[in-house]
């Protein structure tokens, strides 16, 4: 079973390019796989889903499109490579892919505004006191 992504190929379109039908297929399934990872990081983050605000509902939008569109920006008949050198009759063609395996990964600036991985600041109260006697009322 597989859960309802949290963007549509209309979304995806909409805020990069017209993708052609055989991106349409790859995008639906890319969608699903990038929510579910995006759901188990909130579920670990302690941050409940389905979004109960429009901001975040409009974050998970935005940035399960970003997660998608890294991944299919690489080419699916090249190898997995990180450059990529043509040349002839003098001239050459150089292209280095920053995701050359096309893989879905949050970002620092994506996963802030979704609300993981923030650091929080707390304190600890000593369990012994500095005679060495436990703290009866912890």
């Amino acid at each position: 079973m597989s859960m309802k992504p949290f963007a549509t190929v209309t979304d995806l379109s909409d805020g990069w390019r017209t993708l052609t039908t055989d991106e349409l297929a790859r995008a639906t399934s890319l969608l699903v796989r990038a929510s579910a990872m995006i759901a188990s990081e909130l579920d670990r983050a302690g941050i409940s889903w389905p979004p109960t605000t429009e901001p975040l509902a409009t974050n998970l939008v935005t940035v399960t499109c970003d997660v998608v569109r890294r991944a299919m920006s690489v080419p699916t008949d090249f190898q997995p490579v990180s450059q990529y050198t043509q040349s002839a009759v003098g001239y050459s063609e150089t292209m280095a892919y920053s995701n050359p395996n096309g893989d879905m990964y949050l970002t620092a600036q994506e996963k802030s505004s979704l609300g993981i991985g923030r650091q929080r600041m707390g304190f600890m109260r000593p369990h012994i006191r500095p005679g060495g006697e436990e703290v009866a009322d912890w």
